[in-house]
């Protein structure tokens, strides 16, 4: 065997080896307080271009950046439900770290994460929801060492500009050809001047629905 097919040998078994650790709600065996209730809260997670885009796109794998509870996840599972679609739910379930927002600090550690969890859990799709409790950086970092991209990138994590910018660069790296990219709070200034300053350093449009935005022409050319 030669050098190149040892490589690529390896290279394979590495990525599964980082797949195998991405396990899916169901795969946790997770266990729960038994007065536990579902607590599914979320903000435009039922927006109609959730279903647009998974209609165009047919994804066979979505990321999802920022997943707090579960309610867009959740979404998400429903409407691919005929498509088998695996949703990866980036998040540290910490809290946002905006010092202006009541829960920057959380000192219950796992708490939402634990409810997340349990949502899921209560979903037909438990055993096609992943979540990765990592930050977006470092959860970009193991998707590409797992070998994994997506069809379509849901980006709901950090609302400051720094933020949101770097989390659009890394994960666009990530979309499969024909898949896009697109994500909500368009109302705040920060995630505008995020969102518009990559779409003109990559001659992208960007179309807007209320406080949802998407790259039109993202990935159309990407071989």
């Amino acid at each position: 065997m030669g050098y190149g097919a040892e490589r690529d040998g390896y290279a394979r078994t590495w990525h599964a080896a980082y797949a195998m650790n991405l396990l899916s709600v169901a795969e946790l065996n997770l266990s729960f307080p038994p007065d536990m209730k579902a607590d599914v809260e979320g903000w435009n997670s039922r927006h109609p271009l959730f279903a647009k885009l998974i209609a165009q796109t047919k994804p066979k794998t979505i990321f999802e950046i920022g997943s707090w509870k579960g309610a867009s996840a959740l979404h998400m599972a429903e409407l691919t439900a005929d498509l088998d679609t695996h949703i990866y739910c980036i998040d540290t379930w910490l809290g946002d770290p905006n010092p202006e927002q009541p829960n920057c600090l959380n000192y219950d550690v796992g708490a939402i994460y634990r409810q997340f969890c349990f949502n899921a859990s209560l979903s037909p799709a438990a055993a096609r929801i992943h979540p990765v409790p990592q930050t977006s950086d470092g959860a970009a970092r193991i998707l590409f060492a797992a070998g994994l991209s997506c069809n379509l990138c849901y980006v709901d994590g950090r609302h400051d500009y720094e933020g949101v910018f770097a989390d659009i660069t890394a994960y666009s790296a990530l979309i499969a050809p024909g898949g896009t990219m697109f994500g909500d709070d368009w109302e705040y200034q920060s995630v505008r001047m995020a969102v518009t300053r990559f779409a003109y350093e990559n001659n992208l449009r960007v179309g807007t629905s209320g406080p949802a935005w998407t790259f039109l022409g993202l990935n159309t050319n990407k071989t």
